[in-house]
């Protein structure tokens, strides 16, 4: 008896941290959709990643993928994420 309510218990949390994860990743979704992106960034003094194309032969090839990846790597919820050179300025300077 003890058994079955524990693991009615287990399965009514596993699908609460299910949904709450897809939610999150709606939203996550979304966010993205709806900020406007940056063209340029501020801090870097440089172009940021254009959302690429989507072709069949794009998709197919994998280069739509990459790019893609650059693309959500600068843009994250419109969120300006800081390049390598910044962080690796960051960590010589702690060195001095």
């Amino acid at each position: 008896m003890q058994k079955r309510i524990n693991n009615r218990r287990h399965r009514r949390i596993e699908g609460t941290v299910g949904k709450v994860f897809i939610l999150s990743m709606i939203i996550f979704f979304l966010l993205n959709l709806i900020v406007p992106d940056k063209k340029m960034s501020e801090e870097e003094n440089r172009m940021l990643a254009a959302m690429p194309k989507l072709t069949w032969s794009s998709l197919t090839s994998g280069d739509f993928m990459t790019k893609y990846e650059s693309y959500l790597a600068e843009h994250e919820g419109g969120i300006e994420q800081p390049g390598r050179e910044q962080g690796r300025r960051g960590y010589s300077d702690r060195q001095r």
